[in-house]
């Protein structure tokens, strides 16, 4: 039984072509990630978003004390700078109150 040369010849291309694609990607180097966001620590998000209602409310006190959770919460340097200001901001206008 004789094959013919063709369609050995294209078997063989074939896999040629396959194995190099597996090759390629393995030596191919990843992609780079993209750079991993500033993760805020939940409690002191939430502490924020609800000092920041309190004190649309006209509730100075618990706005500010809610921001001092938050403040004691936060694990980076921008959320207790946003969180540093507002309490700042809710003391000015509890003195300004008195």
């Amino acid at each position: 039984m004789r094959i013919s040369a063709t369609p050995l010849l294209a078997a063989a291309l074939l896999a040629l072509l396959l194995g190099g694609c597996s090759l390629w990607q393995a030596v191919a180097p990843a992609p780079k990630a993209a750079p991993h966001p500033v993760a805020y620590h939940e409690h002191a998000v939430r502490c924020l978003a609800l000092g920041r209602e309190y004190q649309a409310q006209g509730r100075h006190e618990l706005a500010r004390e809610t921001f001092m959770h938050g403040l004691a919460a936060a694990r980076d340097d921008a959320m207790r700078d946003t969180l540093a200001r507002e309490l700042e901001a809710t003391d000015r206008i509890i003195l300004s109150n008195r």
